[in-house]
């Protein structure tokens, strides 16, 4: 096994998921904030193309790939973080939706509407219990830091796993077995209370465990990005054809429950993008990647609190009816908001654990 430099090992899997936090924060304001218009726009139509697959896919193959390149946990440390995420995600849609629903009442009746929910306590817990990314990602680290390290080849089980997950989802979206089981509901189904069904969401990070076998046990970290770079060609070029063949039938339903022709795409995208960020991450400045891994380990509190302001941001400008011609400077006053609440969360956070940690006591005779 070949021992990685920080420099090599981690700035292009840091870049990722910067990157999948903005492209986010582009598709997140679009969708909550732009009109109609903007959101049938041939431009956002392009780069929801192009882009989709260094989302949330990216968002979590570079969890899957950060497991295999990170130190081994724990079982406890595994359970703590998987359940910590979970725990999250809850707490994170009840300060989406209780303040918005019930104290500011500036959630929009099209929302309610459009999710199958009525303005009621029940329609209430119904969003407080979605079961969202976060929720997901915590399902997901338990299961992939448990395959890998308790079992043995475990980048051929990731990608065993990963490749069946891909070929049957489409064929499960329309299952009503999941209807109204919830446990269920987290596996498979397409509905509107579990966004990212294990099914095939499972399969990028289980697929970012593969990527980081090949990276930390196969040849020089160069000779592996450019094998990738070329597999991910491949798989791209494979998506676009069924995607063009069948464009209403395999792009045509939500982003959450894609068929083959945008699975296979997605995955074309990680692969390629990654290699890519492996060969630019030398020209970087040193404040590009102060920024960039700023970004990479507040992932998670940057992703809540942009969020939190999206949604009570309704107070101040309401659900679709901001024009095209304000995208961009919303989308930049919610990113410095964010960065700089994340900025005095980390802040105050290190201090918090600075002063729980016990102080190193003074020798008695001390060394001349």
């Amino acid at each position: 096994m070949k021992t990685l430099t920080p420099q090599h090992q981690l700035i292009a899997l840091d870049i990722m998921k910067a990157f999948a936090v903005f492209f986010m924060f582009l598709g997140h304001i679009v969708i909550m904030y732009g009109t109609p218009k903007v959101i049938g726009s041939t431009a956002i139509t392009w780069i929801a193309f192009c882009a989709e697959g260094i989302g949330a896919p990216a968002f979590i193959f570079s969890m899957g790939l950060a497991i295999v390149l990170s130190s081994p946990k724990t079982p406890r440390q595994i359970w703590s973080r998987g359940l910590i995420l979970i725990v999250t995600g809850y707490v994170l849609n009840f300060l989406k939706f209780f303040p918005t629903i019930t104290l500011f009442g500036v959630f929009p009746d099209a929302l309610f509407a459009e999710t199958g929910r009525l303005n009621n306590t029940e329609g209430l817990l119904s969003f407080i219990f979605i079961a969202d990314i976060l929720q997901f990602a915590g399902i997901a680290y338990i299961f992939c830091a448990f395959l890998f390290q308790y079992v043995r080849n475990y980048q051929i089980w990731a990608l065993l796993l990963a490749i069946p997950l891909l070929g049957l989802a489409p064929y499960l979206y329309q299952e009503q077995y999941a209807t109204g089981n919830y446990f269920l509901q987290l596996f498979y189904g397409q509905n509107s209370q579990v966004y990212f069904p294990i099914c095939p969401w499972m399969a990028f990070p289980l697929l970012g465990m593969t990527a980081g076998y090949f990276i930390r046990n196969y040849s020089t970290l160069k000779r592996t990005m450019l094998i990738f770079l070329g597999i991910g060609f491949v798989l791209l070029t494979i998506g676009f054809l069924l995607i063009k063949v069948d464009p209403a039938g395999q792009f045509g339903t939500d982003y959450y429950h894609r068929k083959h022709g945008a699975l296979v795409m997605y995955c074309g995208q990680l692969l390629s993008f990654l290699s890519l960020l492996y060969f630019i991450s030398p020209y970087l400045s040193t404040g590009m990647t102060k920024g960039i891994r700023f970004c990479s380990r507040n992932v998670t509190k940057i992703y809540i609190l942009q969020w939190i302001l999206i949604y009570w941001g309704w107070a101040f400008t309401p659900y679709h009816s901001l024009p095209g011609r304000l995208v961009v400077p919303y989308l930049i006053l919610f990113i410095v908001l964010t960065m700089l609440l994340t900025a005095g969360w980390e802040y105050l956070s290190t201090g918090q654990r600075k002063k729980a940690a016990p102080a190193k006591k003074e020798p008695l005779v001390k060394p001349n």
